[in-house]
Order: C-alpha cells, then sequence, then structure tokens
C-alpha cells in the first residue's frame, strides 16, 4: 500500500509559520480535508506534500523513500497533483490534454497505445466530458476546464492523490 509520511514537518513564509511539527500518513484509499482562512498556507502544505515546495524543517517520505531521490517520472507513477487553477497555455483537443496524464506511463520516446487512449476515454467519461473529446480547451468554460484537469490527474492513474480545490 503506497504511503505518503510526513514527520516534524515545518513551513514557513517570510515571518509566518503555516504549519510546525506536523507528522502524518497518507495512505492509497484514504481521503483527508485541509481547512483554514485564505491564506493559512494550505496550498503551500499540499505544494510541499507533492515535493514541488521545500519543506524548512521535517521530511516527506513516499513508501520510506525521501520524495527527493524519486525521478519526476516514478513520483508521477505514484503521486498526481492537481493545481487549483488549470490554465492551458496554447489549444488543443480536450482528449490530448487528458493524455497528458499519460505521460509517466508512456516509453520514452514513445507514444500512446490503445489502452491509454482507453483509460483517458474513461477519465472523461468519470468527468462527464466525453462528448467534448473533440473540442479545443480553449472554448471550455471555467467548471468544464477543471473537471477537464480532474479527468488528466485520474488518467495519470497515481496511488495518491493531492488535490488544491477540485471543485473551485
Amino acid at each position: 500500500m503506497t504511503t505518503l509520511t510526513v514527520q516534524q514537518l515545518q513551513l514557513r513564509l517570510t515571518n509566518k509559520i503555516l504549519c510546525q511539527d506536523l507528522s502524518v500518513e497518507f495512505h492509497a484509499g484514504q481521503r483527508w480535508a485541509i481547512l483554514g482562512m485564505n491564506g493559512a498556507g494550505k496550498t503551500t502544505l499540499l505544494h510541499t506534500l507533492a515535493g514541488l515546495h521545500p519543506p524548512q524543517h521535517g521530511t516527506i517520505q513516499l513508501n520510506g523513500k525521501a520524495l527527493s531521490l524519486w525521478s519526476p517520472r516514478a513520483l508521477s507513477q505514484q503521486l498526481a497533483f492537481l493545481f487549483q487553477d488549470f490554465s492551458a497555455p496554447m489549444g488543443g483537443r480536450v482528449l490530448d490534454y487528458v493524455l497528458l496524464g499519460r505521460h509517466p506511463h508512456v516509453p520514452a520516446w514513445g507514444w500512446e497505445n490503445a489502452d491509454d487512449f482507453a483509460i483517458a476515454y474513461k477519465a472523461l467519461a468519470h468527468v462527464d466530458l466525453t462528448g467534448l473529446a473533440e473540442r479545443d480547451i480553449t472554448t471550455l468554460s471555467g467548471g468544464e476546464r477543471q473537471r477537464l484537469a480532474i479527468a488528466l490527474v485520474i488518467a495519470q492513474q497515481p496511488e495518491l492523490f493531492l488535490l488544491d480545490e477540485p471543485v473551485n
């Protein structure tokens, strides 16, 4: 079972302590929520748990191995992160963006296969976007774009999901 272990975590932004001596284990299949006021550091904590922001003190391990020792590809096979706001720098088909979630599983210099496409279509079905697979993402509403982002992390098929305001 995949486990994200946090020990004695401390997070600061300038002079503000966001998190002090946090120790917790997150296991695949569990659901947790982080609650707090705006600006309390929830996003910073999630970024740190995903390995995107270093802690000031403490350790974060995935399956007993420090996050910093994981290759990006191997880490992406185990853990997915959904940002608060999904923005695509350029247009493209909805299906193509969902297929980005398959990249940790596609061999280097390889292409998606029939299984990857099936997984992508299943992820689109989970968020009720199957009918929009051929649409350009620039034509989607804000809610549709957020569902697209969720489909991308579903298609990634990680053991752990870190979702920052998924219903935003």
